[in-house]
């Protein structure tokens, strides 16, 4: 059996993974580094809370394109076992991104969208469970749990001769649940937020706050008083010399 396809595979996955949709949306639209602002997640929930309805749609469709993406990439060039190795690593890139200092998403949205081609049918019920989901508890990192416990459970069920399927749900859960981990602790401590849209207005005002934050720390710092010092005294410098060539006869 040749290895190097899947591996290239897994490398081609694990870098399209890394592109990391919610940091490049929040640039464009506010300018802003997500993961600064409200979980410090740069997923489609954290988006949601702090920009709003539209640039959370935009993270979460490109974000579930990616990992269809991977899926089909490997699906046509090395079958189902290609899709796997594929799909697997974007989801692994989405959430530890090695260009972005392994902080990435959550892993939902890239999930769904290889999920979807692997498996449509299934993936395509285990969407509106997911969507039900979130109407119900208001909650999304429920519904993520709902959603990759859902998955793993059709595997046992229904892929038991697939093994290939079974180890793909199964890691899928795996890393879903290992990256709501503090969602897990939010939620047993009774403590986990509702699922809510902020808005434009309210990202400029935490942008306008945390640029007087950074101007007030900069006037605070050394190389601010050293840089005012030295224009003061060049200041001075300039003077005196105007002074003296004034009372310098002609």
């Amino acid at each position: 059996m040749n290895v190097w396809p899947y591996i290239a595979l897994a490398f081609a996955g694990y870098l399209l993974g890394n592109i990391q949709t919610g940091l490049i949306v929040a640039r464009v639209a506010g300018n802003i580094d997500i993961r600064k602002f409200g979980s410090g997640n740069a997923g489609t929930t954290n988006i949601a809370r702090v920009m709003g309805p539209v640039p959370s749609a935009i993270t979460f469709l490109i974000d579930a394109g990616k990992g269809a993406l991977a899926a089909y990439i490997g699906l046509v060039w090395m079958g189902r076992v290609g899709a796997v190795v594929c799909a697997l690593c974007a989801v692994a890139g989405h959430n530890w991104p090695v260009f972005f200092g392994f902080r990435g998403g959550k892993g939902l949205a890239t999930t769904i969208g290889a999920v979807l081609v692997v498996l449509p049918l299934p993936g395509a019920v285990l969407l509106l469970l997911c969507a039900a989901t979130v109407l119900i508890s208001r909650r999304v990192s429920v519904a993520a749990l709902v959603y990759f416990t859902a998955g793993l459970a059709y595997g046992l069920i229904f892929c038991r001769n697939q093994p290939s399927i079974l180890i793909f749900l199964t890691l899928l859960c795996a890393m879903g649940w290992y990256s709501h981990r503090s969602n897990i602790k939010r939620m047993l401590a009774g403590e986990e937020k509702i699922v809510t849209f902020g808005s434009m207005e309210q990202l400029k005002a935490a942008t306008r706050s945390v640029s007087t934050r950074a101007s007030n720390a900069y006037r605070r710092s050394r190389f601010h008083r050293y840089t005012t010092l030295h224009l003061r005294s060049r200041r001075k410098g300039d003077r005196r010399k105007r002074r003296r060539e004034r009372t310098q006869p002609v």
